[in-house]
């Protein structure tokens, strides 16, 4: 990676196990996700082996 930035860690540290509940914080002028509680699934793709 070129550069580090908060997508690169928050999912992997979650797979890993590292984080079991997760509370994000966002200004009001971000609009990746809406307000509310969300929900993540995040394992092996079983064709691939990739993680999601």
């Amino acid at each position: 990676f070129s550069e580090i930035s908060i997508e690169n860690w928050i999912l992997p540290a979650a797979y890993a196990g590292h984080l079991k509940n997760l509370i994000w914080v966002k200004p009001p002028w971000a609009n990746q996700m809406t307000d509310g509680v969300l929900t993540f699934l995040i394992g092996k793709q079983k064709e691939t082996g990739l993680i999601r």
